[in-house]
């Protein structure tokens, strides 16, 4: 009986912790890999749909409870957000 409760507290939690283990040292690479991040968003493609007005307006005016005033619109252009 021991033995079976051993194999299956061994099943039960060394397994998947090992496992996660093993997840985690082979993602930590370039999870924490700054340069990775700024090379997936340094392109101008990629930049072009960040600042869009489809998705300005997404996030500002719906997301964010800001009102609808004129100096909002004007803050958020797209011309306006490579100056910040």
């Amino acid at each position: 009986m021991r033995k079976f409760l051993a194999a299956m507290f061994a099943f039960v939690l060394v397994f998947p912790l090992i496992l996660a283990a093993q997840a985690s040292i082979s993602l930590i690479s370039f999870a924490l890999d700054r340069d990775f991040y700024i090379r997936a968003v340094d392109s101008q493609p990629v930049y072009d749909v960040i600042i869009s007005e489809r998705i300005i307006s997404q996030l500002v005016f719906e997301r964010l409870p800001l009102p609808r005033q004129k100096l909002l619109p004007f803050l958020f252009r797209r011309q306006f957000l490579p100056l910040q």
